[in-house]
């Protein structure tokens, strides 16, 4: 699966931190990036709600710092996903026939904790 938007948005943000640009570099971290997100839908797939650091890096293959480094946190790394790839959570969770809509407000559920209201915003408990 090639990296979505997810990746290419945070590339972008991390490359504008550094003082040279190298496609070695840029690719390990594309690699990186799609690893991280792949160990995460597969953490959902096995009943993790909202996976930890952690137990995504130890299934990517990657050190724990990996995460946070590319995503800024795993916070933002959750919405991030639960924003790019809803089908993908939602398919993960086993709620993959539901109609998009739903979808993405399962994957913020799952990823966020939080509900989100019809028109886009969260709706506070």
């Amino acid at each position: 699966m090639m990296c979505t938007a997810v990746c290419a948005n945070v590339s972008r943000e991390t490359s504008a931190l550094r003082r040279y640009s190298s496609p070695f570099r840029r690719s390990r971290g594309l690699r990186t990036r799609q690893a991280l997100i792949d160990a995460a839908l597969a953490e959902i797939a096995e009943g993790a709600v909202r996976p930890e650091a952690g137990d995504v890096a130890r299934r990517a293959g990657v050190h724990q710092a990996a995460l946070p480094r590319h995503f800024g946190g795993l916070a933002r790394f959750h919405r991030l996903l639960a924003q790019e790839r809803p089908e993908a959570v939602a398919a993960a969770a086993g709620f993959g026939w539901l109609p998009l809509e739903r979808q993405r407000d399962l994957a913020w559920s799952i990823l966020v904790g939080r509900v989100r209201r019809h028109d886009g915003r969260e709706q506070r408990s």
